[in-house]
This record gives structure tokens, C-alpha cells and sequence, in this order.
């Protein structure tokens, strides 16, 4: 499950043109911090996850 969950945010960002920087920018975090995020999709908080799926998935702003 948490391997497609990573999968489908790092297409739908590499779809979407954001480079890792600019979702670090975007979720207040060093662009470092993003990378494992992405990598670890487990270690994420549910917080963090969401905010991330907002900003992937053009949902409205949920923070």
C-alpha cells in the first residue's frame, strides 16, 4: 500500500513539473527533509501526507 501511495506522489509531481525543492518550499521544510519524505512515505506524518497530497493532487489547501 505505501509503496503505491509513494509511487502515485512522485508521478503526479514529476507530472506536474515540482522539483523537490519546490514542494520543501511549499510544506515549510528543507528540500533534504522532502527527499526522504518521498523515499520513506511510512515515516511521513499524517499531517505532512496530507499536505502533500493537496499540493500533488491540486486539492484546495488543507492547511
Amino acid at each position: 500500500m505505501f509503496h503505491a501511495l509513494k509511487n502515485k506522489i512522485f508521478m503526479k509531481r514529476i507530472e506536474k513539473g515540482f522539483s523537490q525543492q519546490y514542494m520543501a518550499i511549499q510544506l515549510n521544510i528543507s528540500q533534504n527533509v522532502y527527499s526522504i519524505n518521498e523515499r520513506n512515505i511510512k515515516a511521513v506524518s499524517l499531517e505532512r501526507l496530507v499536505k502533500i497530497c493537496y499540493i500533488v493532487f491540486s486539492c484546495r489547501r488543507a492547511y
